[in-house]
């Protein structure tokens, strides 16, 4: 709730009596910019009351995590997660995003956080988890909306940044509804990058399983998993997309690091979000069908299945 602080100002009381001073009081208005206060407060605005100027005063920081800031990370990879674009509860999403890079082999992440609840927490350290996930929230609640390439560019600079001063050899920035996906046979990530033979800045191909195609319900699944339920892409829409990701292998073997394009069929950033289109064809010529994440539906259900919510009985 907002409350009065009285900060003092020193004005002359006249002109004979320079010497003298007194003090002026101005109320003003701090506001918490926080969507869970009660959790870790992420920033304030101070304006004075009867206009509606706000001055914001941000503080973004993270809570410590021991288990990555203090080992060298040469070798492993850090994925950064955009904070949503919206105000809905994105916990589950963010769920989904952090615990199948985890299937991929991915244990490390910096979430930028705009709207998760306790339940991302408790589950990022439930004891459950198969595989250990080291995950650092970054409070992101700007007091002035930005926009999306403004916050892409901040959030990406940030990213690298902390990279850098872990000695991460990879870096990736996704957003909620985009997961880094092996193809080609490869069972990790790093293994599908080492495949590729090239190291730097490596653009990779965006597919958009749009949320407007209908879900489906591959055989052993028992909870409600977006990627295993959509499995149509649209070659249209992903015409041209691409994520970038900075990656330098291990050691100093390989060649020379570049700027390069790598084949959809050795990876590919499956897109799970909406395409602003309700008139998608689903047996049209360019609706394609990719079972590459849903046919390791069992296993995934075996593994995190307890983590999302039952699936609708018929």
């Amino acid at each position: 709730m907002p409350f009065i602080a009285a900060p003092p100002e020193i004005q002359p009381k006249d002109d004979n009596e320079q010497q003298h001073q007194r003090q002026v009081w101005q109320p003003q208005v701090l506001h918490c910019e926080s969507k869970f206060a009660s959790v870790l407060p992420f920033g304030v605005s101070f304006g004075h009351p009867g206009d509606h100027l706000f001055k914001p005063f941000l503080h973004i920081t993270s809570p410590p995590l021991p288990s990555i800031e203090s080992h060298n990370k040469s070798g492993e990879i850090l994925a950064c997660l955009k904070p949503q674009k919206n105000q809905l509860d994105s916990t589950f999403m963010a769920v989904e995003n952090v615990l199948m890079h985890n299937f991929f082999g991915i244990k490390d992440f910096h979430v930028y956080d705009n709207g998760l609840t306790n339940k991302f927490t408790q589950t990022m350290s439930s004891d459950k988890l198969p595989i250990l996930t080291n995950v650092n929230l970054v409070p992101w609640n700007v007091p002035a909306a930005l926009s999306q390439e403004i916050t892409d560019y901040l959030v990406r600079s940030d990213c690298e940044y902390r990279a850098q001063a872990m000695g991460y050899s990879t870096v990736i920035v996704l957003s909620l509804s985009q997961i880094l996906v092996p193809r080609s046979g490869a069972t990790s990530i790093k293994t599908a990058l080492k495949q590729t033979l090239k190291k730097g800045k490596l653009s990779i191909h965006v597919l958009r399983f749009c949320s407007e195609y209908p879900e489906e319900n591959p055989r052993y699944l028992e909870h409600n998993i977006v990627s295993l339920r959509q499995s149509i892409y649209n070659t249209d829409l992903s015409s041209g997309l691409y994520e970038e990701i900075w990656y330098k292998g291990q050691g100093s073997s390989g060649g020379a690091l570049g700027a390069f394009k790598v084949s959809q069929d050795e990876l590919a950033v499956h897109d799970y979000g909406n395409c602003d289109n309700y008139d998608l064809d689903v047996k049209g010529p360019e609706s394609v069908r990719d079972r590459t994440i849903s046919r390791q539906a069992k296993e995934i259900e075996t593994k995190y299945g307890q983590f999302f919510p039952p699936l609708p009985s018929e």
